[in-house]
């Protein structure tokens, strides 16, 4: 995760997952690895086929396109009704779970109403959601929601029955939370 799409690089992403599986590896079971993708439809569908336990997370943060392709610009390429046909193809080739990952944004995507359009999308799927409160990181104009609003959005879609987490962050007071790890320098 947060190293760019991985189904871009497919080839190299099968390779890296079959070395951190092999027992000469790291020897790390599939159901504890997670490929996570902003939306590559045909990716997904290469996914499908892969004959292992290896898990899929996706990216959301929103339930509509228009917030979507603005916070996620795959979404202008694969909007989320092709990417609903994607995953259920998916769900019906592997019967597995799939993950969203929801980065919470203070005022962008964590009223109510966003926690509405989540729970619309996400109930087709055997799903879970991972809601992430974003971590701040000088020069992105993003801030996170109050643990209040947190709460409240996550309230909202366990009790309306989907599987749902609030990821409590480590790292943030060395700016090393999920996010903030960036470089500092330039490349020369």
């Amino acid at each position: 995760m947060g190293m760019g799409e991985p189904f871009w690089n497919y080839d190299e992403l099968i390779r890296s997952i079959k070395l951190i599986m092999h027992p000469l590896g790291v020897n790390i079971g599939a159901r504890k690895i997670t490929v996570s993708t902003a939306g590559d439809i045909k990716g997904i569908a290469k996914f499908a086929d892969e004959n292992w336990q290896v898990r899929l997370s996706i990216s959301l943060h929103a339930g509509n396109d228009t917030l979507r392709s603005r916070l996620v610009p795959l979404n202008r390429k694969y909007p989320l009704d092709k990417l609903a046909e994607a995953l259920h193809q998916y769900q019906q080739k592997t019967d597995r779970m799939i993950t969203f990952e929801y980065v919470l944004l203070s005022g962008v995507n964590d009223s109510l109403k966003h926690a509405q359009e989540l729970f619309d999308y996400a109930k087709q799927f055997k799903c879970t959601i991972n809601l992430i409160p974003w971590n701040p990181v000088s020069d992105i104009p993003f801030s996170p929601p109050s643990q209040e609003i947190c709460n409240q959005f996550l309230e909202f879609l366990t009790q309306n029955g989907l599987n749902a987490t609030l990821r409590k962050e480590r790292g943030q007071d060395i700016q090393a939370a999920c996010g903030q790890l960036r470089r500092i320098f330039p490349i020369s």
